[in-house]
């Protein structure tokens, strides 16, 4: 005569399968704060958010990425990655997404300090790369010079592709602050999502680092932080009725 299995263990089973489902691929859990935040919109609006993204700065397809869990979902978007050893990987675990192998900057060209091809801390910021170097024990491998195109021109490249609404994800490693104001974020041209590196100093309040001051002036509103990421939501769109403010 068989043995039932114990019903404890099945629904052990069921739990883990179920949680395998929704896995988090960011580096401090920044897509499952995107996961909460599409699910609230669901149970407000009866209805999927459905984003394209930005992703500046977006280093690997999987591992560290913020927007991965989006093209799971069927999704797509802009990558904006200048280190030219990840285009074939790119190209091979997210065909779906438009791939630019340049830089963000107002400059036609940077200089990118490479540590060593796979870094998630290569870098334009000399002064970033001098810190990474001095704190992690890392030294610099080569300098290579990389095209550049200015936020203004990503975004529009992005929206003569894809429709509104979109996630913007900036990432780059010092520049955050100077890529994020190069940009007025006029109407027809809004994120209704920003993803944002903010590492701010700790002494301070969050709501005085110079990146929420001016999203706060654009009329976006900080929702969640995770470690090192700041999450903003457009007061322009329907999305921000549905969320509370952290600070």
């Amino acid at each position: 005569m068989s043995q039932r299995l114990p019903i404890p263990f099945l629904l052990r089973l069921i739990e883990y399968l179920t949680s395998r489902s929704n896995p988090s691929f960011s580096s401090y859990g920044e897509d499952a704060i995107l996961s909460g935040i599409l699910s609230r919109y669901f149970l407000e609006f009866k209805k999927e958010l459905n984003l394209s993204y930005i992703d500046i700065g977006a280093w690997r397809p999987m591992s560290g990425s913020n927007t991965y869990w989006l093209y799971q979902r069927g999704l797509s978007g802009t990558i904006i990655e200048p280190n030219p050893h990840f285009k074939l990987l790119w190209k091979a675990v997210r065909p779906r997404d438009n791939y630019l192998e340049v830089g963000c900057s107002s400059s036609e060209f940077e200089e990118l300090h490479i540590f060593h091809d796979n870094a998630a801390s290569n870098t334009f910021d000399q002064n970033f790369a001098a810190d990474i170097s001095q704190k992690q024990s890392f030294t610099l491998m080569k300098k290579i010079t990389v095209p550049c195109l200015t936020l203004k021109s990503i975004v529009d490249k992005h929206l003569s592709i894809h429709d509104e609404p979109f996630l913007l994800d900036v990432d780059v490693e010092g520049r955050d602050f100077d890529v994020i104001t190069t940009f007025e974020f006029p109407i027809g041209r809004r994120p209704i999502l920003i993803l944002i590196e903010d590492t701010y100093n700790d002494s301070n309040s969050i709501k005085d680092s110079k990146i929420n001051v001016y999203l706060t002036s654009h009329s976006y509103q900080l929702v969640a932080r995770s470690a090192i990421t700041s999450v903003y939501v457009d007061l322009k769109q329907d999305l921000s009725s549905i969320l509370t403010s952290i600070v």
